[in-house]
């Protein structure tokens, strides 16, 4: 279980970095828009450069804290899985854990061919 457990630590970073810069840029892209296209934001701020570096590492701090937290349950899943598999193995005889949704039953199959 530990290469596995690996693959999925080295997958998890990826899109941790990505699903951070992803929220962060996006919402400051949205906050940009509001402010240059809203009359009342675009009269009353004469320098955007302030307003968008605070709104880009609020939006990053915020997508850090979701993503953390979205991370950390998808590594529960895979550890509560591998937990699985080994007690259907060791105290059931099966070599196929059975308790998991079809849609992703020929997925944990190959890997557990690997």
């Amino acid at each position: 279980n530990s290469h596995r457990l690996k693959n999925g630590e080295s997958v998890n970073f990826i899109f941790r970095i990505l699903g951070k810069l992803f929220l962060c840029l996006v919402s400051t892209f949205i906050c940009t828009l509001i402010m240059y296209k809203s009359e009342y934001y675009n009269t009353k701020i004469t320098d955007a450069f302030l307003p968008i570096t605070i709104i880009m590492l609020l939006s990053y701090t915020t997508g850090h804290f979701f993503i953390d937290i979205y991370s950390s349950s998808a590594d529960a899943i895979l550890l509560a899985s591998f937990i699985d598999e080994e007690v259907e193995l060791e105290h059931f005889g099966r070599e196929f854990v059975y308790n998991c949704p079809s849609s992703i039953r020929q997925y944990i199959a190959q890997l557990h061919n690997q």
